[in-house]
C-alpha cells in the first residue's frame, strides 16, 4: 500500500518591497508512506519519507536571476519479522541542504554558476559547485526559417533550447520567447 501527500505554496513575495518586487518563492511539503506485506515469508516492510523544499527566485534585472533554496529530507525504514514480532532491520537518515544558482542571459551567451551544501546523517557533509556556459550558434551559422508563411519567425529564435555542457536542464529550456513572453529572443 502506498500513500502520498503533497502541498505546494508559490507566488510573488516582494510586490510591496520596492527593490525586491521580482521575488518569487515556492514552498513544497510532501510525505510518502509505503507498506509491503508478504505473509508467506512472515515479512512486512514499512518506509516513510518526508520532504520540505523552499526555493526563492530573484530577478536581478539586466537578464540575471538568483535562485536560493533550502531542503530537508527525512527517511525511515523498518523490516519486521511478523512471525517473531521483531524488527530485522530498522534505519533512519536525514539530509539538509542549502543551494544557490546565479544565471545570466547575455544574448548569444548564457552563463550559470551554482553551489550546494548537503549534510547527510549517513554520509556526512559535502559541498558541490558548478559552472556552465551556453552559446547560441543559430546567429553564427545563419537563421533557418519555417516553410509556413504563418510562422515567419526563425526556428532558432522561437524557443530557448540551450543545453548545458553537463547535460542538465537550464531554467529557460523549451520556454517560448518573443512577443507575449517574458524572455526576449536572441
Amino acid at each position: 500500500r502506498q500513500t502520498h501527500y503533497g502541498l505546494t505554496l508559490a507566488g510573488n513575495l516582494g510586490t510591496d518591497l520596492g527593490a525586491l518586487e521580482d521575488w518569487n518563492h515556492r514552498l513544497a511539503l510532501s510525505s510518502s508512506r509505503d507498506t509491503l506485506v508478504t505473509p508467506d515469508f512472515f515479512s512486512r516492510y514499512d518506509s516513510r519519507r518526508e520532504q520540505l523544499d523552499w526555493t526563492n527566485e530573484f530577478d536581478l534585472g539586466e537578464a540575471s536571476d538568483l535562485v536560493l533554496g533550502l531542503g530537508y529530507v527525512r527517511e525511515r525504514g523498518v523490516n519486521l519479522d511478523t512471525f517473531a514480532g521483531e524488527a530485522v532491520y530498522a534505519a533512519r537518515r536525514h539530509n539538509r541542504a542549502a543551494f544557490g544558482t546565479w544565471q545570466r542571459d547575455g544574448g548569444a551567451h548564457d552563463f550559470e554558476a551554482s553551489a550546494r551544501y548537503d549534510e547527510n546523517s549517513q554520509f556526512g557533509g559535502e559541498s558541490t559547485f558548478g559552472a556552465a556556459w551556453g552559446w547560441e550558434i543559430g546567429g553564427a551559422v545563419g537563421d533557418f526559417t519555417t516553410p509556413r508563411p504563418d510562422r515567419p519567425t526563425p526556428i532558432g529564435r522561437q524557443f530557448d533550447c540551450s543545453t548545458r555542457i553537463d547535460g542538465s536542464r537550464r531554467r529557460g529550456h523549451g520556454r517560448p520567447c518573443g512577443p507575449g513572453s517574458r524572455r526576449a529572443c536572441g
